[in-house]
């Protein structure tokens, strides 16, 4: 009886706010999943975020058992996917490429170039015609040539070796992925490559991380509205 008493007008009125809040998330939840992959449950606007550890690829390894090679997770309001394996991420990106070709729309894009496309966020035909100019350029370059692909064959067998000591566990390839792409690069422009404890190429990797630094708020830009405050 205290119990009751105890509840006032006002009171009555945030639990049926909450209830009927509570009622149209779950329907909207269920109206949205009917047509997507499935995946875990989340709070509201974070969603998955607090159940990820620093070892994010461990831990969409062991949703996949659950849920399979194709799932999705709900983070800060907007929806991602995750390809799980080799197989599924070539039938997306090669088998349908046309239809997974394009990329995100973030404001953090639009906020860094003043409103225009950037060649990191070009979609359709002034994607293709970018990726026509660069090809060409790099065909004057030397791309398609012997002896230059013999070369890139070379830093390509540097990462297969490094996987191959790896031996199929989980492994954050960071470091290793981050150094073939600087050599691949490094030999179309002067020619050059540098292994991984070189000290030129620590120092680049270094300011290329100072640089990513120099722009705060990039990150929690791609998250949501209301981190662009």
């Amino acid at each position: 009886m205290n119990v009751l008493q105890s509840i006032t007008p006002l009171n009555s009125v945030l639990i049926a706010l909450a209830l009927i809040i509570i009622t149209l998330f779950s329907l909207m939840i269920k109206n949205n999943n009917k047509s997507r992959p499935p995946g875990p449950w989340g709070l509201p606007i974070i969603g998955y975020l607090p159940w990820l550890t620093d070892a994010p690829h461990l831990d969409f390894n062991n949703l996949s058992k659950k849920y399979g090679n194709v799932f999705r997770i709900h983070l800060m309001g907007r929806d991602f996917y995750i390809f799980n394996n080799y197989d599924v991420i070539k039938q997306a990106f090669v088998n349908q490429k046309d239809n997974f070709i394009r990329r995100p729309t973030e404001f953090s894009f639009f906020f860094w170039t003043m409103g225009y496309n950037a060649i990191g966020s070009t979609n359709g035909d002034n994607w293709k015609m970018h990726r026509k100019f660069l090809l060409k350029s790099l065909t004057t370059l030397g791309l398609g040539k012997v002896e230059l692909e013999l070369r890139m064959h070379e830093v390509l067998r540097t990462l297969l070796t490094y996987m191959e000591k790896i031996n199929g566990q989980p492994h954050d390839y960071t470091d290793i992925v981050l150094n073939c792409t600087y050599n691949l690069v490094g030999l179309l422009m002067i020619n050059r490559t540098y292994d991984m404890h070189n000290t030129d190429y620590l120092k680049l990797k270094s300011s290329v991380q100072d640089m990513s630094l120099a722009t705060p708020g990039y990150d929690n830009f791609m998250y949501g509205p209301w981190f662009r405050l």
